[in-house]
């Protein structure tokens, strides 16, 4: 995510698009540079509302991340390749985190049965958004994306059907939370933070295209909320790529 300035506008996304071409330029025009990449994994804590979670303290997971981590003097170094009118913005950013590829999960549901319900699925962060609260030797965020969850989930609650049963979530989502990062080390850090996802309800035991009726009772018995409590831990190590 950028450091400076915040993303607020739709001017800023088209910043961190021009920003990202740099590490996406035709063979024409690369140079051989050598960056930082962040690979960040560590457990998550699920909660929520509904059947779901009536019968356990949570579900269980991994949160994973992995960036390369463009700095001030990159930027300044290709500010060429930037569009003109944008690269002002672009010298005042101190670090922008390139993610390679939306296909790695940003996270995993790897949760047996507790109580009455297991789960297990991934979820995909495809747009993210962050603004820095804080910058020094602790650095805080709000963060925001569109995500697309899939979870398998199997019951022995009643709300499941009769004697339990089974279910397969799919949906697509809006996430918002904090985030707290701390650098141990130059190559060592950790983060931490926690997220509302909120989906599109999908009644429990359902299947995907199903929707439930718009009311409390409808919403109660549907999986539409998570919340993510998570911890990281990132290491850091060069690659040498054409930029």
């Amino acid at each position: 995510m950028p450091r400076h300035p915040p993303v607020r506008t739709l001017t800023g996304l088209a910043l961190c698009a021009c920003v990202a071409a740099v590490f996406a330029a035709s063979p024409s025009h690369a140079a051989q540079e050598t960056v930082p990449v962040d690979v960040g994994v560590g457990p998550a804590f699920y909660h929520g509302v509904g059947p779901a979670f009536a019968d356990a303290p949570g579900h269980y997971g991994l949160k994973i991340s992995l960036a390369a981590i463009i700095n001030n003097a990159l930027i300044r170094k290709h500010i060429k390749r930037v569009p003109k009118q944008y690269r002002p913005m672009a010298l005042r950013m101190q670090e922008f985190r390139y993610r390679p590829t939306a296909l790695l999960p940003d996270s995993l549901l790897i949760s047996p049965k507790l109580g009455a319900t297991g789960m297990y699925g991934a979820t995909w962060r495809f747009i993210g958004l962050g603004i820095p609260l804080a910058e020094g030797a602790v650095n805080v965020d709000l963060t925001a994306g569109l995500i697309v969850t899939y979870a398998f989930l199997h019951s022995d609650n009643a709300e499941f059907g009769v004697g339990g049963g089974t279910m397969h979530f799919l949906r697509p989502g809006l996430d918002i939370g904090p985030s707290v990062e701390i650098p141990i080390t130059d190559n060592f850090l950790m983060s931490f933070g926690w997220s509302a996802q909120l989906y599109i309800p999908q009644p429990i035991g359902a299947g995907v295209f199903e929707l439930p009726t718009l009311d409390a009772a409808g919403l109660d018995q549907s999986l539409w909320f998570m919340g993510q409590l998570w911890l990281k831990f990132h290491v850091r190590f060069p690659y040498t790529t054409n930029i």
